[in-house]
């Protein structure tokens, strides 16, 4: 696993355990906790974790592409 995708991990699980359980738990969000909630955060959290993975992989392949070049 390269090292971009273990940032998109290691970002997708921050972000999903502090807004799936740690916001409500201290009160930053008035929802309860149900199995629905949870795979909703899976799903938005997930996708975006897939978009920062795809993005960051373009952006060092843009780069490794022009140090070759230049």
């Amino acid at each position: 696993m390269n090292r971009t995708a273990r940032f998109a991990l290691l970002w997708f699980a921050v972000f999903f355990v502090l807004n799936t359980f740690i916001g409500p738990l201290v009160g930053i969000n008035d929802v309860p906790v149900t199995p629905g909630y949870i795979i909703g955060n899976i799903i938005i959290w997930g996708g975006a974790a897939a978009i920062v993975y795809f993005i960051l992989e373009r952006k060092r392949k843009k780069n490794t592409k022009d140090e070759k070049m230049g």
